[in-house]
């Protein structure tokens, strides 16, 4: 019973908060028994997302990708580009979300953020009248982009604090 993948994947997932070697021995383990599951990219995508091995991330999601042929994982990469920071590479993915997944606000945030990160704030008033033209409410977007997080901060911050947003929040 424990080499069955249900123990094995309950393991890993208290051994990540744990102990970085155990849940790496236990992934290593569930590979060797199991190396064409599909759940193993996920575990190893979290694993690298922790270690900050982005590259190897993006790696496995693209191994998933071609396993599953489940085009929404490129929210996911789009999600580990914005934490190594290459935000073209997520704008690019966080943009087929939007194209594909029109319904999914996720996937408009972090093309957001991805435009805010790389200071084309016009690009950014375009998707959000947008959203309006969607019938989103307007001041709950408004809310949003300005809302800060716990611990003070904003990723939008410097798209809120422009002369451009403060401008075209007075005109609408």
């Amino acid at each position: 019973m424990s080499t069955e993948k249900f123990t094995l994947l309950i393991k890993a997932n208290y051994a990540s908060s744990f102990d970085d070697e155990l849940y790496e021995n236990t992934l290593k383990e569930y590979a060797d028994l199991y190396p064409q599951d599909p759940t193993l990219y996920l575990k190893k995508i979290d694993y690298n997302i922790i270690k900050g091995d982005y590259n190897k991330a993006i790696q496995n999601i693209d191994k998933l990708i071609f396993e599953t042929e489940d085009d929404f994982l490129n929210l996911i990469k789009a999600n580990v580009y914005i934490l190594d920071k290459d935000y073209k590479n997520a704008e690019i993915h966080y943009d087929y979300i939007v194209e594909n997944y029109p319904d999914l606000l996720q996937g408009y945030i972090g093309y957001v953020i991805a435009l805010n990160f790389q200071n084309r704030f016009e690009e950014i008033i375009v998707v959000i009248e947008d959203l309006i033209g969607q019938g989103y409410d307007k001041d709950a977007l408004l809310d949003f982009l300005e809302e800060k997080e716990p611990d003070g901060t904003n990723e939008l911050e410097a798209f809120v604090k422009s002369k451009l947003y403060k401008k075209w929040k007075r005109k609408s």
